[in-house]
């Protein structure tokens, strides 16, 4: 969450009064507080508890007179002497410190790099909703089942079979070599190349395999390894090779520059692609062989008709080398990986094949990425880098689903087997992986459909059924199959509170909140003590900035289940965006105590910390959050934001990228990082970022806002006239600072 500018002063004046307490005057409650963190390091809650009334009594009203929040430090004070716990004493002893601190060191508000942009200003992002699981494809990580060695060096690919029995690698060795998919037993080994083996391939039919790396493409019997054909042609060596998917056409890149196509019985070349102007790294056919991708060296992307050769589409984008290229199944989207020296561009890109339209721009690899691929449903793209890692994404919404820790060096390949249940990789650590993605939740699914099936045998109808189901489908990101589950559910049991809370929940998966609010609302109905329906009505609530509705659903559902973790948090994110620290201190502290692990309450405290000025320890709390939940990207974010307000811009970036990957739906993570490049002097790049959270939010004024600061800075006036006409349309006010900055570039405000 970061926080809106103007009303960020608004709730830091409201706390810091002009007459500040000096820092004298509460020496003695400092001393005494001091003295209860080491009783608390000792677990001596009673001499903690002792030293608490101590300090309590100390703060009198005159004190109070000099900095109001001194009542709220009090008060949690106050609470921390009844705490039976050292841990939740100890939360809220550190709020009381942050309130007083934030008496003793401001004399102005607490600084903030928002206020360095004139009118700059985000969206919040707090909690997830409670209750709810928000996952997108498979979160499963994958096992590894065998490895192959045997390579003496860099194994630069390995692909399975037609069939997924054998496994072909090729290798800096200068050989290729065919292995046993289940047993990892090395059955032949291919030899004749003289330098770099850099691609084997099967054949669709799997009974060749086409290999290349030195100056030529070969061909062997995937049987026997009998080498059956020699095509030479390319003035250099030879990058990557394949067949057409009718099996009777090779197309190959090499560092010569050229892309060329062959026949794949007779070796002769049928035609020649020049339009790179530097090494071509990887060319691919698509699914249906009427077109092929290749990329080079200087991040040129060309798609080529197969039947004439004469470019369709240019890709335009990657500035990095690119080394990876693949189709998906259905041949719609095409998806690219690439790298660079600096480090700008080890990203992942996916492109629309028709229009060439960049869909999606997946960063978080910190090394070249060598190898992409879609899973054979479509779903799923995989990534491997030059960190040593695969990273799997969503192939619809670029959320990383997982990153897997592969290989002890560079990964240069990444495939799934034909069914898409196993993936293999091969490494510069000389060795082939092969790794199992057992789907638990797929196999749940299946058992609940036999049941289902066997229940409408006999005649018998079991709601509970379809429930279990949906759910897991909604875990899943199979949202559509999850609601067909709950209404027929509903149809089976209509006083069902269950199916009504559980779609519900989806419904809020799917941002669809007014939907949401009524399935909360009739399962409240049908079970006046549903206790998490009143809870996820709040979540709805505080989603709408509507606090104090929200902190009302969060009561009634406290009071139902006190000892709910979620609530508490939510809470606390709602009394901390109303500025009333001193109950969203307390909240963060209930919700540790109920559950230590909850990651988004130190989320939470992080947040507030931040909010006072206390970059200490907000640091301190959202890295811990880190630690509990390393995939937690509000954490992320937050601490772009501390990073961000501490005027290191760099470093707030790389927050922000990492959130994005995390959950690439929040307008407010583009927003942020558009801010801290415009701070950089990235205008276009920040322009992108804000038309992205454009997309993702169309009726947010601060992005026009912003937007509109880019174009000034730019220079380009008539764009910022048209984002600003937006801001005003959509409800944006203008500040005297925000004019003269305007009329200060010659920008006519509306």
């Amino acid at each position: 969450m970061k926080y809106v500018k103007l009303i960020l002063l608004v709730i830091v004046l409201s706390i810091v009064t002009p007459i500040i307490a000096q820092s004298d005057d509460l020496a003695p409650v400092n001393t005494l507080l001091d003295q209860t963190e080491i009783a608390l390091d000792a677990d001596n809650l009673p001499t903690a508890q002792a030293l608490l009334i101590g300090a309590s009594a100390l703060i009198d009203d005159n004190l109070v007179a000099s900095c109001p929040t001194l009542t709220a430090a009090r008060n949690l004070l106050d609470q921390a002497v009844s705490a039976d716990t050292v841990a939740l004493t100890r939360s809220l002893l550190e709020g009381a410190r942050a309130l007083i601190d934030s008496c003793v060191n401001a004399t102005s508000p607490p600084a903030t790099g928002l206020l360095a942009i004139p009118g700059a200003s985000t969206a919040d992002t707090d909690a997830t909703p409670p209750e709810t699981v928000i996952s997108v494809g498979n979160p499963l990580q994958p096992t590894q089942l065998i490895q192959l060695d045997g390579h003496t060096d860099q194994v630069y690919s390995a692909v399975y079979s037609p069939d997924g029995t054998r496994i072909a690698s090729a290798s800096d060795d200068e050989t290729a070599r065919i292995w046993d998919a289940e047993t990892g037993e090395q059955l032949l080994q291919l030899e004749g190349h003289t330098d770099i083996v850099r691609t084997a391939v099967y054949s669709p039919d799997g009974e060749r395999i086409v290999t290349a790396g030195d100056n030529t493409i070969r061909i062997w019997d995937a049987e026997t390894g009998e080498q059956l054909l020699q095509i030479e042609g390319h003035g250099a060596y030879v990058r990557s090779a394949m067949y057409s998917p009718d099996g009777t056409q090779i197309v190959s890149a090499s560092v010569d520059g050229t892309v060329r196509i062959w026949d794949a019985q007779t070796g002769q070349q049928i035609r020649q692609m020049n339009r790179h102007g530097d090494q071509t790294l990887q060319a691919v056919y698509s699914p249906d062989g009427r077109r092929i991708v290749s990329g080079a060296w200087n991040g040129t992307l060309f798609v080529w008709s197969a039947q004439t050769g004469t470019p369709q589409l240019q890709l335009e984008g990657h500035t990095g080398m690119i080394w990876g290229l693949a189709y998906s199944p259905d041949g719609t989207r095409i998806v690219s990986g690439s790298g660079d020296l600096e480090g700008v561009d080890n990203t992942v890109r996916v492109w629309d094949a028709r229009t060439g339209e960049q869909l999606l721009l997946l960063r978080g690899h910190t090394g070249y990425v060598r190898s992409v691929v879609y899973s054979p449903d479509g779903a799923t793209i995989l990534s491997a880098s030059d960190d040593n890692t695969i990273r799997a994404w969503d192939a619809q919404t670029g959320a990383l689903l997982y990153q897997l820790d592969a290989h002890d060096s560079f990964v240069w390949s990444v495939v799934y087997n034909p069914v898409g249940d196993q993936i293999l990789s091969a490494s510069a650590d000389f060795s082939v992986k092969v790794w199992g993605l057992i789907d638990e939740i797929q196999e749940q699914i299946d058992a609940l459909t036999l049941q289902i099936l066997t229940n409408s045998r006999l005649n018998t109808r079991d709601a509970s059924l379809y429930i279990q189901r949906g759910n897991l489908y909604s875990r899943i990101g199979r949202y559509q199959q999850a609601m067909d589950d709950y209404n027929r559910a509903i149809q089976i049991s209509p006083n069902n509170a269950s199916a009504y809370y559980n779609r519900g929940n989806t419904y809020i998966d799917l941002n669809q909140y007014d939907e949401a609010f009524a399935d909360f609302s009739r399962a409240i109905e049908i079970d006046p003590e549903f206790a998490e329906a009143y809870v996820n009505r709040g979540f709805i609530h505080s989603e709408r900035q509507e606090f104090e509705l929200a902190i009302e659903q969060y009561d009634l559902g406290l009071a139902l289940d006190p000892n709910d973790a979620i609530a508490y948090g939510n809470r606390g994110n709602a009394y901390r965006r109303l500025g009333q620290y001193e109950q969203a201190f307390a909240d963060y502290a209930r919700s540790i105590e109920a559950d230590p692990t909850y990651a988004l309450a130190y989320n939470g405290l992080g947040l507030a910390y931040l909010e006072l000025g206390d970059y200490e320890l907000a640091m301190e709390n959202l890295t811990f959050a880190l630690e509990l939940d390393p995939l937690l990207a509000a954490a992320h974010s937050n601490l772009g934001n501390l990073y961000y307000d501490l005027e290191n811009y760099t470093e707030s970036i790389i927050y922000y990228n990492r959130a994005i990957e995390l959950d690439p739906r929040r307008a407010s993570y583009f927003n942020n990082r558009g801010l801290s490049l415009e701070m950089l002097g990235e205008y276009e790049q920040a322009i992108e970022d804000y038309m992205r959270a454009l997309e993702l939010d169309p009726d947010n004024p601060v992005a026009y806002l912003n937007l509109g600061y880019a174009y000034a800075l730019l220079g380009d006036i008539p764009e910022a006239n048209t984002a600003l006409r937006r801001y005003v349309q959509f409800g944006g006010s203008f500040t005297n600072q925000d004019r003269a900055f305007f009329e200060g570039r010659g920008v006519s405000l509306p």
